[in-house]
């Protein structure tokens, strides 16, 4: 059965979802697995906020959000599903085994990439192997025992610290706060470039978000 581990492991939470429109991008169309998938499940939230999947509204959102974040990697990733933290899980077309492009996860929280050596349908099949690392299972069952009024998270919201990592933000989970995904990498990307334009060593004072 297609995806028969990832269906068996991660259930529509909250119940009586139903998919939305797939993201019928050119770059993914083509990819192995993807419009198998999307067309049951683009839009849907899985464990009740853990993992989501892109559909034709927020996939190209989250590719305008690359485009400020990390332009020298959009020409190569498209981004196809997110996860609790708001991190992209993207192909990588510059990534290529066996003929299929392999999957990059985006973190701009520490401002990191990590290469994930999967298939879009490989990753799917082994996500739930993965999931400690991949999703930061450990991570999340201690946030939702401490904040069980705060899921299911809606699919526009993710949890990130008050102060990003690469401003040296705390990382205890008392310093996690649910915010809007698209307020979320708004703001983070543009304290991002400006961080990278500081000569390495200066001092960040203060931080102002501009309406």
């Amino acid at each position: 059965m297609p995806f028969e581990s990832f269906e068996e492991n991660f259930h529509l939470l909250p119940a009586g979802q139903s998919a939305g429109d797939p993201w019928r991008d050119e770059m993914l169309v083509g990819v192995d697995g993807y419009l198998e998938l999307a067309q049951k499940y683009a839009g849907c939230t899985f464990e009740n906020g853990l993992y989501r999947l892109h559909d034709a509204t927020t996939g190209p959102q989250a590719v305008t959000w690359l485009s400020i974040a990390y332009p020298h990697w959009l020409s190569r990733l498209r981004p196809f599903g997110y996860d609790w933290w708001g991190r992209e899980f993207c192909v990588d077309f510059s990534e290529i085994v066996e003929g299929e492009p392999q999957v990059f996860l985006v973190d701009i929280e520490s401002d990191e990439g990590y290469f994930i050596p999967y298939s879009f349908r490989g990753f799917h099949d082994n996500l739930m192997a993965e999931a400690d690392n991949a999703l930061e299972l450990p991570v999340w069952k201690q946030w939702v025992a401490a904040n069980p009024d705060k899921v299911p998270l809606r699919p526009s919201d993710c949890v990130a610290y008050k102060v990003p990592i690469f401003l040296n933000g705390g990382q205890e989970l008392d310093l996690l706060e649910v915010t809007d995904m698209d307020v979320y990498w708004t703001l983070t990307s543009q304290l991002l470039v400006s961080a990278r334009a500081l000569r390495p060593g200066t001092a960040i004072t203060g931080v102002q978000a501009d309406s």
